[in-house]
């Protein structure tokens, strides 16, 4: 359409003289115009205008007292309704954009609360006198002395229990002492290495405890878990070492001599699961069971044991799945979301709220445990499912 037949279309169109569809045209150029601008006025302003336009057109009508009054009114009233297209359309597109805006500001707002930074080393050391030491705010060097041992904080950061240096300096004859116990304890948000006096080393994850003696006396080495940890234990064939669990009362023990393995025994999951990575291990449910369950199972390599109410079962498992934590990672192989959000929340130190009852999905996936709470959140949103968060509320909508 050249310039000419576009002014002739615009004044058909003041004239009131455009079919419906050369009316639908204008209006159309009109808002892409306005949408296209760069220089939309403001509310105030276009409040203004409608105003002059209002007392311009009653001005005209009032001055107007020619035979083609109405021919100017209707002219008048189409112009008026023209300007006030605009003017509303520009109204319209600043609301537009505005409430754009604000929901870009109000999506930041809710990246930047769900950007929960992830945890980190630190613990709880309560000593056999009760005092406590907080691990993260401790110097490196000698932490403290239990008997004849001391209790360092190493370059690294992890804890080692060093029974033989003092001995030396001391001159000490452990097996004259009371065996005393310290208790490491993870918060949420939380993990943390330890190395036993007897070289084993214990890592932690969050929200978990660990108790142990200071040094092993006698013919076992026994700990006591609650949550989940990793275990490399030192081999000893005179002293079997002892993991001792009890999850919301269902009392597990496992025995071994040198091997690595994970135990995960948290009271909020349905079962406590042994993992064996490597050697052999003995597990046995304290509990009375049925004359057809044997009360111990031995894993081999690759192999899990689940506690579920006093029956123990095996499975072959995918391990690095059950020991991702301790190298950074979370992985879950066809898992569903009620375990994963119990998994970001001992991590990410949040509580998880459902709006509605969870969705049956499962999921499969590997990430950083490095990254921030809306960085994994992410994935979960590629499946369909919606968070918001409240302080350290995670509320999960669909």
């Amino acid at each position: 359409m050249s310039k000419h037949q576009a002014d002739e279309l615009i004044h058909k169109y003041l004239q009131g003289e455009t079919t419906p569809e050369e009316a639908n045209l204008v209006e159309q150029w009109f808002q892409k115009e306005l949408e296209n601008s760069i220089h939309i006025p403001a509310k105030q302003r276009i409040e203004e205008a409608d105003n002059r336009i209002a007392v311009n057109l009653i001005n005209h009508i009032n001055k107007d007292k020619k035979a083609d009054r109405v021919i100017n009114l209707w002219r008048y009233a189409a112009a008026a309704m023209v300007l006030l297209f605009i003017s509303f359309g520009a109204y319209f597109i600043i609301h537009k954009k505005e409430a754009k805006k604000q929901q870009i500001a109000q999506n930041s707002i809710n990246v930047k609360a769900l950007d929960i930074a992830p945890g980190s080393n630190k613990a709880t050391l309560t000593l056999a006198d009760g005092k406590k030491i907080i691990l993260s705010e401790s110097q490196i060097g000698v932490l403290a002395s239990e008997g004849s041992v001391a209790i360092n904080k190493a370059q690294d950061g992890n804890v080692v229990y060093d029974a033989s240096a003092k001995k030396s300096l001391t001159n000490q004859d452990d097996t004259k002492s009371n065996t005393q116990f310290n208790i490491l304890t993870t918060p949420r948000g939380g993990q943390f290495c330890v190395t036993l006096s007897d070289s084993t080393k214990i890592w932690l994850n969050a929200s978990s405890s660990v108790k142990y003696p200071t040094v092993f006396r006698g013919s076992e080495r026994i700990v006591e878990l609650s949550g989940e940890a990793y275990f490399e234990v030192a081999h000893n064939k005179l002293k079997p070492f002892k993991v001792i669990t009890s999850q919301n009362g269902e009392r597990q023990e496992i025995q071994v001599l040198g091997t690595h393995f994970n135990v995960n025994s948290y009271n909020d999951e349905t079962s406590t699961k042994t993992t064996l990575i490597q050697g052999s291990v003995r597990v046995s449910s304290q509990q009375n069971l049925s004359n057809n369950t044997p009360n111990y199972i031995v894993l081999h390599p690759g192999q899990q044991s689940i506690l579920t109410h006093t029956k123990l079962s095996t499975q072959s498992v995918d391990t690095d799945e059950a020991i991702a934590w301790k190298k950074g990672y979370f992985q879950v192989n066809e898992a569903d979301l009620g375990s994963i959000m119990r998994q970001l929340s001992r991590w990410y130190n949040i509580d998880v709220r459902y709006e509605e009852k969870s969705p049956t999905m499962l999921f499969h996936f590997r990430v950083s445990r490095n990254l921030k709470l809306s960085e994994v959140l992410k994935i979960l949103e590629l499946n369909g499912v919606n968070f918001k968060i409240e302080g350290r509320t995670l509320i999960v909508k669909s």
